[in-house]
């Protein structure tokens, strides 16, 4: 007679998103990863912030510019029609400083300006194209 064997382990681990001591969001396995950290409730705003998280990891591994993290973060934004929320272009703008690659604050104005724009290009060729 055969039986079905058991997982070693403890329950499924959960990721949860928190805010480290350094204000970076990111995903951990919930409990003992998430000692001592800040949880936060999942928004989708949070969801894209850690997608930024994504660029900058691999920017960093590729040593790349980390502008080029805001780059990819702007044509994602673009590509799903999304404008760059204020708390977005505040989390961006201090994580690129704790990175030691400080942007002007005007440059976030105009990214955000220009993201609307190709956001309302965008829209127009499909008015147009039927």
């Amino acid at each position: 007679m055969e039986g079905v064997k058991k997982r070693k382990g403890t329950a499924a681990s959960k990721e949860i998103i928190v805010e480290d001591e350094e204000g970076i969001v990111r995903k951990v396995k919930a409990p003992h990863e998430a000692e001592g950290l800040e949880l936060m409730e999942l928004t989708e705003e949070l969801e894209r912030l850690l997608i930024f998280e994504s660029f900058i990891s691999f920017a960093k591994s590729k040593d790349h510019k980390l502008i080029s993290a805001v780059y990819k973060y702007r044509e994602y934004l673009i590509e799903r029609r999304l404008e760059l929320s204020d708390t977005e272009a505040s989390y961006c703008h201090k994580r690129l400083a704790t990175l030691g690659n400080p942007v002007k604050k005007g440059f976030w104005y105009h990214l955000r300006k220009d993201i609307r724009e190709e956001i309302k290009a965008s829209l127009k060729v499909e008015e147009t194209s039927f």
